[in-house]
């Protein structure tokens, strides 16, 4: 058995630059950190090998790479070691049009996205198309904070206005969430026409350009503080619609 300590490996440097975008775009490439997110990744089967400090782990269905506890250190971004780190294949996701849809217009924070994936999920809404703007889905980041929700949606990166007035035409009922002209959320929201709930980014929310062509706006009432983070707006909005339309008992 080998076991890789020094970081000038070149395995673990081409590893690390995984971490920024540039590489993992061009690898189509991403790592996932801890093992419960290894185990989603080799679910569904996208994984390609393993790193891991534990020199007893056998696994034929991917690569396994053992290293040291400094290797592993320097590999990691989470502030408690991980004994399992995947490198996972990119997989081309193809948008479903037979339900609801979640867009994001300019979601900057990589918490937020990953919160709001995970959210989605919940609430069987498998189906996010983002701006070009937005971050990216494979950041770490939101990898950790989707728990693992990214391998089971499906994520495009588009121009957001073509693609919207594209759903106008397939008969999507786009609704926004803004104060600007809005209802209340706790109205009738008993809609048989699929959806396509659209937030906006954390500073500058919808743009206008979008905000000209939704059909409907929503906002939720709240006490003491201006507006909600919107990966929290974005559960509680979900959750609403999901027990007024019965999808969720």
């Amino acid at each position: 058995m080998e076991i890789i300590t020094s970081i000038s490996n070149q395995k673990i440097k081409d590893i690390k630059k995984l971490r920024l975008k540039k590489y993992r775009d061009k690898s189509q490439e991403f790592i996932v950190e801890g093992e419960h997110l290894v185990e989603e990744a080799l679910k569904n089967k996208c994984l390609k090998s393993i790193i891991t400090t534990d020199h007893n782990y056998d696994n034929e269905e991917c690569e396994i790479l053992y290293v040291n506890e400094n290797v592993m250190k320097q590999l990691s971004l989470l502030k408690s070691l991980p004994t399992y780190i995947g490198v996972c294949n990119i997989l081309e996701n193809k948008i479903a049009l037979d339900g609801d849809i979640v867009i994001l217009d300019g979601v900057q924070d990589p918490g937020n996205l990953g919160t709001i994936i995970r959210s989605a999920l919940a609430f069987n809404l498998t189906n996010m198309v983002l701006s070009p703007d937005c971050v990216d889905i494979h950041n770490p980041k939101v990898i950790q904070a989707s728990q693992g929700a990214i391998f089971q949606v499906n994520v495009k990166y588009t121009k957001l206005i073509d693609y919207l007035k594209y759903l106008k035409e397939k008969e999507y009922l786009l609704l926004g969430t803004t104060l600007e002209n809005g209802e209340v959320l706790s109205k009738d929201l008993n809609y048989k026409q699929k959806k396509a709930f659209i937030f906006g980014s954390e500073g500058q929310g919808i743009s206008r350009e979008i905000l000209a062509i939704v059909d409907k706006n929503y906002y939720i009432e709240i006490n003491n503080i201006e507006s909600l983070n919107v990966s929290c707006a974005a559960a509680i909005i979900f959750y609403q619609f999901s027990t007024r339309n019965g999808h969720i008992e």
